[in-house]
């Protein structure tokens, strides 16, 4: 297995670090065999040992860097002087804008294309914006803007069956969450745990790479649901939040019998989460690494 497969983790960051080894050959001619075979075996040793750090830092995700969910993938067509590109993952169509490397993507389209308006993959780095339409009457819309060519492939086509948009479903020991991922790319997560308390985030996703997806969510609000005991149960005098006064929330607990169950929400302050997903698409899977080798796997129940 490479060593990058084993080491699980994000993009690869450009600019690792170098190590340079002096060309300045050491006098070992007054050295004995034995010590110097000895000296060379530390020297690989030691080389190797860089060279293993030097692959794990370039493959050790910065989590600090917000990665670019700026990878696309889908259909490229051109007729009549108009492009339109149909995204794979959501399944949307968007026209394209003429601008950034859009030249570069029609020449190669051209020399690939069996005929006029014939579909070809392309995978391309870039993204969505408001942009005006060709017609008038429609004003702004929805437009790809291609900010990078990464490549056609004649081999490839969209399959609807496994497109990325949809609800995914996670269960454990622990609860339950849900995963909501939609064709405009935003997203909403939702976990319940056995405990009883709820936590809901509304955000963004993307795709970093052909297998690999990350969410970009702010804080979560966090609402817990804690047992009140309440003797005085249906008499309006509950244990609640009001108290004994007969407040409204008091009221609402005695109205229970038996324990009565009440509600407290908190907003978790803290900068965005990025969490990163392994894209296993064909199976209609999404695995996250939530570190020290734990994973969660979630699978994809509705589109």
């Amino acid at each position: 297995m490479k060593l990058q497969e084993m080491l699980r983790g994000g993009r690869t960051v450009p600019g690792g670090p170098k190590y340079v080894v002096s060309s300045v050959r050491p006098e070992i001619s007054a050295v004995p065999a034995f010590r110097r075979s000895g000296g060379l075996a530390a020297v690989c040793m030691v080389l190797l040992a860089l060279s293993v750090l030097a692959a794990c830092t370039a493959k050790t995700p910065n989590r600090e860097e917000v990665l670019p969910m700026d990878f696309l993938s889908g259909e490229f067509t051109y007729m009549a002087d108009a492009a339109m590109f149909r995204d794979c993952a959501t399944g949307l169509r968007f026209p394209v804008a003429q601008t950034g490397d859009y030249l570069r993507t029609e020449r190669e389209y051209t020399a690939r294309s069996q005929g006029v308006g014939d579909p070809v993959h392309v995978r391309l780095r870039g993204h969505i914006d408001l942009m005006p339409s060709a017609e008038e009457s429609q004003g702004l819309v929805p437009t790809l803007v291609i900010d990078s060519l990464l490549g056609f492939d004649d081999n490839q086509a969209c399959n609807p069956g496994v497109m990325m948009v949809g609800i995914y479903v996670s269960e454990d020991g622990s609860g339950r969450s849900v995963l909501h991922l939609r064709s405009d790319y935003t997203c909403s997560f939702q976990n319940y745990g056995a405990d009883g308390s709820a936590e809901h985030r509304e955000g963004r996703w993307g795709l970093v790479a052909e297998e690999e997806l990350v969410l970009l969510l702010p804080p979560s609000t966090l609402t817990e649901q804690m047992p009140v005991l309440d003797p005085d149960a249906g008499s309006g005098q509950g244990m609640g939040p009001g108290g004994a006064n007969g407040t409204a929330s008091g009221t609402a607990a005695g109205a229970m019998s038996g324990d009565a169950v009440v509600q407290s929400s908190s907003v978790q302050s803290g900068p965005d989460e990025q969490w990163l997903f392994e894209v296993v698409s064909e199976q209609g899977v999404l695995v996250r690494n939530n570190g020290a080798d734990k994973s969660q796997v979630f699978r994809k129940e509705y589109l």
